[in-house]
């Protein structure tokens, strides 16, 4: 119930009635009130808080990045929940076609990233894609974009996001690039710096 009341909140753009909550989830109010409280401890490890306001219920608040973190980290909550993860009206994405052209890129590249790392930034892709068209973008200050833009992996992530016919803002791009650099395993062949 927790991993599920979390999900509804995460995915939820305003506030979202705990009366709602209780009702999908055939719980008494009290009972909610206790699973609240759990919810509440488990989005605080990524910085999220919940708001609650009389008349118009709870909601999410926080960094956008860390709002992308945590639902990536929901993403994996198990098979109770994959009715809600797999609804194509939240992720119009899929896992597969992000592979494939991260994959086709990061190999004519020569950026090389393990089989883990790879399912984490299709992962954020597919996040990041939900995000943005909910309109909840990613913001940086012209210098962070701009430090961002001296990475080989900037490019990288411009070229990852036009072969998923993604739009992107420059700090979209940015996030994504500094994504694949903390991702990257370095070869023989790749200098130090």
């Amino acid at each position: 119930r927790t991993t599920y009341i979390t999900y509804r909140l995460l995915s939820k753009n305003g506030y979202i009635k705990i009366e709602q909550l209780a009702d999908e989830l055939f719980i008494s109010h009290s009972t909610m009130a206790v699973e609240i409280k759990r919810v509440r401890r488990d989005l605080s490890r990524y910085r999220l808080r919940i708001v609650q306001k009389p008349n118009y219920g709870i909601q999410v608040t926080g960094a956008e990045e860390d709002f992308r973190r945590a639902v990536i980290q929901y993403m994996d909550a198990g098979e109770d929940n994959q009715l809600v993860l797999e609804d194509p009206f939240i992720f119009r994405l899929d896992q597969r076609r992000c592979q494939e052209a991260a994959v086709k890129v990061l190999l004519d590249h020569h950026i090389h990233v393990g089989a883990d790392n790879l399912q984490e930034i299709c992962k954020y892709l597919i996040v990041m894609e939900n995000r943005v068209s909910n309109g909840f973008p990613v913001t940086h200050t012209p210098e962070e974009i701009a430090e961002a833009q001296g990475y080989e992996e900037y490019a990288v992530a411009c070229k990852i996001l036009e072969e998923l016919s993604l739009e992107a803002s420059p700090s979209e791009v940015a996030q994504v690039a500094l994504l694949l650099v903390a991702r990257r395993n370095l070869g023989l062949d790749d200098a130090l710096d």
